[in-house]
């Protein structure tokens, strides 16, 4: 028994835990991506009953500055890579 009390009392504190392993859920904060509403949220309360909602959508944890940054890697990522010119295939 008291290895089962052991295990829930460690589950119980996962969501506080795992609230405190990014800067991006330490902060606090979320957006929507449709209007830029924020609001302020606990992580560890948004983990274990769900992330606030706007618009219709899951706000997220990343700021418009990052949301920004993540669309360029994404771009970056898709695009074909250039061929020199010299690198025709017959």
């Amino acid at each position: 028994m008291d290895n089962l009390t052991s295990l829930i009392a460690r589950v119980e504190g996962l969501h506080d835990t795992l609230a405190t392993a990014h800067p991006s859920l330490t902060r606090g904060q979320v957006w929507c991506r449709t209007c830029g509403y924020t609001e302020q949220v606990s992580a560890s309360f948004a983990m274990k009953h769900g992330w606030p909602k706007h618009c219709g959508a899951t706000m997220t944890i990343d700021s418009p500055e990052e949301q920004l940054a993540l669309r360029a890697d994404h771009l970056n990522d898709t695009l074909p890579i250039a061929k020199e010119p010299n690198d025709v295939q017959p």
